[in-house]
């Protein structure tokens, strides 16, 4: 059985890798000097450096290293349109293609499904505006919609300086969050096989909720496979449906593999399945009763390890205290999302009642809000200009030697 299992993925292996040769091999030179005019998505978050913010862009499967200025702002997984002169070089053995200082419009077309969520959007952000300040509304609207909205200059940078800003951004990470929140709830009361079915509606509702953004519904995708094959009973076969959503995935868009939300969405939910059973056996040596809260914490603190290094190399800043301040918030984040989601839904049934679910939110974002400024403070933070590829490789050794080694030991 292990040897099918062995021969399967190598066959599958070496499928991507033909799919990844006549992938690259079939993309369009870009040549230097040549004009271009660009629709792509935005790969990672910008990093802010001086007066001026650096980007990647994705567009005709090509990565465009973009240097722009710094107003206006863009975020990860915006569309943008970008016609300018392609610098092109060489660094080391890879051909780099950069644009400096591009015409750059943020790109409106829209599916009807993206229509419709902006048209919900809208109306709860009234419900929110309602109950909350600036910050806090956009804070609320960037757990739930996944898009950064309304906040202050001085809340914004105190996101990145206190290494937290992935809360808001449309990586799909959240969907790992509500996940684990919703099976520690629903574990407590039903057996396993209802909880597992409960959440995957559970995922499926805040995807459409967040306006099947390609980031979340690839989240989605990868987060919902491996739950559905969870229902089987058998944790091998979820570990099995998640590699095959990644493979699936890539073999469809190959580029996927360098997009942050993509690497997010598999090592937070890899991180649900090796790392936080462990973290579980160790808090149940301390709290022997179910408890909510610490599953939900358990589950933050899995994710966090397990996508520490991209957090670091693609959100702009390290803060040696971030680990510190994302435990001391993080576990405020699914239930944000589920009383936020709460409201959103309720402001279609009945909007006083959905103002007042707001309120009940109110302690908890200020609480983030409190925190995140608090750490923003923390003097030793300095920006990561580029986070080299041996350190996270080496990291994610470490993880999986020391996730053998433990599982080892829990078996003797």
């Amino acid at each position: 059985m292990q040897i099918r299992y062995v021969v399967m993925g190598f066959l599958l292996l070496l499928l991507l890798g033909l799919r990844f040769f006549f992938y690259y091999t079939s993309l369009p030179v870009f040549q230097n000097g040549q004009t271009v005019h660009l629709i792509g998505m935005v790969q990672n978050q910008p990093k802010l450096q001086g007066d001026s913010q650096k980007l990647t862009l994705t567009s005709q499967g090509n990565t465009f290293f973009i240097t722009t200025k710094q107003d206006p702002q863009y975020w990860y997984a915006e569309k943008l349109t970008v016609q300018g002169t392609i610098r092109a070089y060489t660094h080391g053995q890879q051909r780099l293609l950069s644009l400096s200082y591009p015409a750059i419009s943020i790109n409106t077309q829209q599916n009807p499904l993206a229509k419709f969520s902006e048209y919900i959007r809208e109306k709860v952000s009234e419900t929110y505006t309602f109950s909350l300040d600036n910050d806090m509304k956009g804070l609320l609207i960037g757990m739930v919609f996944g898009i950064q909205q309304n906040m202050s200059t001085r809340f914004l940078q105190a996101l990145q300086t206190s290494g937290v800003m992935h809360v808001i951004a449309a990586s799909g990470m959240n969907i790992t969050f509500i996940a684990g929140l919703l099976l520690g709830i629903s574990q407590t009361f039903s057996h396993r096989r209802f909880a597992l079915a409960f959440t995957l509606l559970g995922i499926i509702f805040y995807t459409a909720l967040a306006g099947f953004q390609p980031s979340i519904v690839r989240a989605a995708i990868m987060g919902g496979l491996t739950l559905v094959a969870g229902l089987t009973g058998r944790q091998s076969y979820s570990l099995l449906g998640l590699f095959a959503a990644a493979i699936g995935m890539l073999f469809f868009n190959p580029g996927w593999l360098f997009d942050i939300g993509f690497q997010l969405s598999f090592t937070a939910t890899a991180g649900l399945f090796f790392v936080k059973p462990l973290i579980d056996r160790g808090l149940s040596r301390v709290v022997k009763k179910d408890n909510i809260l610490l599953a939900d914490l358990s589950t933050t603190t899995a994710a966090q390890i397990s996508t520490l290094p991209i957090l670091m190399a693609n959100f702009g800043y390290y803060n040696p205290f971030s680990i510190v301040i994302n435990l001391l918030v993080l576990w405020t984040v699914p239930f944000v999302m589920l009383i936020g989601s709460l409201a959103a839904i309720l402001t279609f049934i009945f909007l006083p009642l959905a103002q007042v679910t707001v309120y009940v939110v109110y302690p908890l974002l200020w609480y983030f809000k409190t925190v995140v400024l608090w750490g923003s403070t923390i003097p030793s933070v300095w920006q990561v200009n580029e986070f080299p590829l041996t350190l996270t490789l080496g990291y994610y050794c470490v993880i999986v030697g020391l996730i053998l080694m433990l599982r080892k030991q829990g078996n003797n």
